[in-house]
């Protein structure tokens, strides 16, 4: 038979349960609104003649998250070059050609980080260490349960 104090420490554990799951779901919800908000501030950047590498068919842009790849030119003698011969992935920056090794200029636009990014971005930081500390939470808990599933009781 279970008597007022189990009752009350049940009741106690079951909103502990709720209010930590209820902080599990704001904190993802969150996560994962203010990561779209951060790319929603990224503004566009143009960049011009930038040098890149090509070795072994391939080179990286400093930049990723293009959004208009424009020119690829021989740094050297100024020829320019385009698609099949250049295939730029987007979303990474990296080039692939099948130009020979050598250095280029290439010129393209981005999407540019800004302060309200880098806050974002930060703020998600704080919401993951939360959630983080939110774990140490639901393992008191669990601990708790068990503590008091054990407990002798005083008759």
């Amino acid at each position: 038979m279970v008597d007022q104090k189990d009752k009350k420490s049940i009741i106690l554990m079951a909103f502990a349960a709720v209010a930590i799951i209820t902080l599990a779901v704001l904190t993802l919800t969150g996560i994962a609104v203010v990561l779209e908000y951060g790319n929603a501030l990224k503004l566009p950047a143009t960049i011009t003649d930038e040098t890149v590498a090509i070795s072994s068919g391939a080179g990286t842009l400093a930049n990723d998250e293009l959004t208009v790849f424009t020119s690829l030119k021989n740094a050297t003698d100024g020829t320019a070059y385009a698609s099949p011969i250049v295939n730029v992935t987007l979303a990474t920056g990296i080039i692939q050609t099948s130009l020979p090794d050598d250095n280029y200029n290439a010129t393209y636009t981005y999407k540019a980080d800004t302060d309200g990014t880098e806050s974002a971005n930060d703020f998600v930081t704080g919401l993951a260490i939360f959630g983080a500390f939110a774990g140490v939470l639901v393992i008191a808990l669990i601990g708790m349960v068990i503590v008091n599933m054990y407990k002798r009781k005083n008759d």
